[in-house]
């Protein structure tokens, strides 16, 4: 799953602005002072993704540490059950390139040609403030990881790959939209991501990204 969002991100990005730009082509003029709110039985689709900073910390023997830039994404699918209030299913993930890496509290440099991966799916909620449309987005549930280890580490050479066992994983965002359309707003969202989660050899790994994403959002 990780690996299939890292991959698709590119995509999916483009797909989401064309997504938020196409109403803009045939929309009337709109006047974003109307009072507007987020009622309740509409379908509600967010689409997020932008770039952040990463970590992973390993529970092993040398105390393993990865940091490092890369790739943040969410997509939210779902309804508004309440006034400004929706509910949703959300697909989110974080990405590490050749990340920064710690052992034994060494530094050891970068890892060339090594990626790392986390992606989850969970259920969430969306709170909307409005006027403002500003909202507070969280979901809990299940992610995986990827380890693509395809370089060296100081004087190490290591190609290697490793998938990890589900586990929990943690998404919240907090973003401000713009209308655009009576039905489309687009904006700015801050990220953040907490995953648990276990290697296949039993060790365990815990991962962390905050990040800053461009967003668009249909009610």
């Amino acid at each position: 799953m990780s690996r299939l969002l890292c991959r698709l991100a590119p995509a999916l990005a483009l797909v989401t602005l064309t997504a938020a730009l196409a109403p803009l082509a045939h929309a009337r003029p709109y006047n974003p002072n109307r009072g507007r709110t987020h009622d309740p039985g509409h379908f509600f689709m967010r689409l997020s993704g932008g770039f952040g900073f990463s970590g992973a910390a390993f529970d092993d023997a040398a105390e393993t540490t990865l940091s490092g830039a890369g790739g943040m994404l969410s997509f939210a699918f779902g309804a508004t059950v309440a006034r400004n209030i929706a509910l949703n299913v959300d697909l989110f993930g974080l990405s590490m390139v050749e990340p920064n890496v710690e052992a034994n509290g060494r530094d050891l440099g970068e890892a060339d040609g090594t990626r790392a991966t986390i992606g989850g799916i969970g259920i969430g909620a969306t709170f909307y403030v409005m006027p403002a449309n500003i909202y507070f987005a969280g979901s809990v549930g299940v992610g995986v990881g990827t380890l693509e280890f395809r370089g060296r580490v100081g004087n190490i050479i290591i190609e290697a790959e490793e998938d990890t066992e589900a586990g929990l994983a943690l998404n919240f965002m907090v973003g401000k939209e713009w209308w655009v359309s009576r039905r489309w707003g687009l904006g700015l969202a801050a990220q953040a991501i907490v995953a648990s989660l276990e290697t296949d050899e039993g060790t365990g790994l815990t991962a962390f990204g905050i990040g800053l994403l461009f967003s668009a959002s249909m009610n």
